[in-house]
Formats: C-alpha cells, sequence, structure tokens
C-alpha cells in the first residue's frame, strides 16, 4: 500500500519522504532517542522546509548514524 501512495506521488512530480523515527519533545521518545534510524522533530521541521523546493524524487531524512 505504502508503495503505491508513493509512487502516485513521484508520478504528480512530488517528493516522498522517509523519516526515521522521531524524538523529542511531544513524541513517544521525548527523553531517549529510539535506535537508528531516527531524527530529531526540530531537524525533520527543518529539513522538510528544504525539500519544499526539491525536485521529484525520493528522500531519506534521519539523523546521522
Amino acid at each position: 500500500m505504502i508503495a503505491a501512495h508513493e509512487a502516485a506521488v513521484l508520478d504528480a512530480g512530488g517528493v516522498v519522504v522517509r523519516y526515521g523515527q522521531f524524538y523529542g519533545p511531544g513524541t513517544y521518545y521525548e527523553s531517549t532517542p529510539p535506535e537508528h534510524p531516527r531524527i530529531h522533530v526540530d531537524s525533520a521541521a527543518a529539513r522538510t522546509m528544504d525539500l519544499l523546493d526539491a525536485p521529484s524524487g525520493t528522500a531519506v531524512v534521519v539523523d546521522p548514524a
């Protein structure tokens, strides 16, 4: 099912964003980060903003390992 949604986004010229597990304020992992792949919610927000003008494709948004 996810593959079909991602294909539809790409077919429409959009960007598919694949996030790691969120951690930070307001998440399940507020105080202890989960295993990789993970991304802090503040970093995810900032990096998502950068993708608003990105060409069509797939972006993986995770913290460095």
